[in-house]
């Protein structure tokens, strides 16, 4: 018995540790035609004074179709006025095409959070790592134009 249990339990340390330091495979996936954020627009106001609401529609293009939907593929950050700070995230919803083409994200932060109305933050939208080995990024700015305040 202690014969057998012996290379058994060898063979599962090696299985173990094999996994372990197996480099992690990035998925490839075609890359899209473009992509764009198409006016985005920033809302006061609405549940709270000085709340803030941007949407953002955006624009992912594809000839075909992927596999995956854009949930899994695409991540989309609000970034601070200096270009590097990350204020939110958050995936579009899948809900026609898997995602792609147009849709609109949307970042809400509390009054607490204390956001600057009408600053030149960035909406990006990022290809995800695990499916894009050299994941590419695009950036679109907000103007103090693209804010509406509501009234009551």
């Amino acid at each position: 018995m202690r014969k057998f249990i012996q290379p058994f339990i060898s063979v599962l340390l090696s299985i173990g540790l094999f996994l372990c330091i197996m480099p992690a495979i990035a998925l490839a996936m075609d890359e899209p035609d473009s992509a764009s954020i198409d006016e985005p627009t920033g809302y006061q106001d609405l549940i709270e004074t000085d709340d803030l609401l941007i949407l953002a529609p955006y624009n992912v293009p594809f000839t075909t179709l992927p596999d995956d939907p854009i949930n899994k593929t695409f991540i989309f950050k609000l970034i601070d006025i200096d270009g590097t700070t990350e204020l939110g995230s958050v995936l579009a919803n899948p809900y026609n095409d898997y995602g792609y083409g147009k849709g609109v994200v949307g970042f809400y932060f509390p009054a607490s959070d204390n956001m600057t109305w009408e600053a030149s933050y960035f909406v990006r939208i990022e290809e995800n790592p695990a499916f894009y080995p050299t994941p590419q990024k695009w950036s679109f700015a907000l103007a103090t134009g693209d804010y509406t305040q509501t009234d009551g």
